[in-house]
């Protein structure tokens, strides 16, 4: 779920935002299934020159099939930094990237 930030229309899919592919895993899963992922980081970038963001995990590892309603962007992004594997990034308006 996006939560507060901004993402291109292109990158919602039915109001999800769709953060990569995990490691393979034998449970089947279908588009829409609520999964629990754990990754070593998680990667939020704000392009200020379109005022969008985008978000990676890096190494996501398939944990299981979840139930109840996915977390949203903001829940990750504290959950994220709580535990210390957040990285943030900022694409300035001339076009440089800027870690945080």
């Amino acid at each position: 779920m996006p939560g507060s930030y901004q993402f291109r229309q292109a990158d919602l899919q039915e109001n999800l935002v769709e953060v990569g592919k995990t490691f393979s895993t034998s449970t089947k899963c279908h588009r829409g299934d609520a999964i629990e992922i754990e990754f070593e980081t998680f990667n939020i970038t704000h392009d200020e020159r379109k005022d969008i963001f985008t978000i990676s995990a890096w190494a996501p590892v398939f944990l299981g099939k979840a139930s109840g309603e996915p977390d949203s962007v903001d829940d990750v992004v504290k959950k994220a930094e709580d535990a210390k594997v957040l990285q943030e990034k900022v694409i300035t308006l001339e076009g440089e990237t800027v870690y945080l």
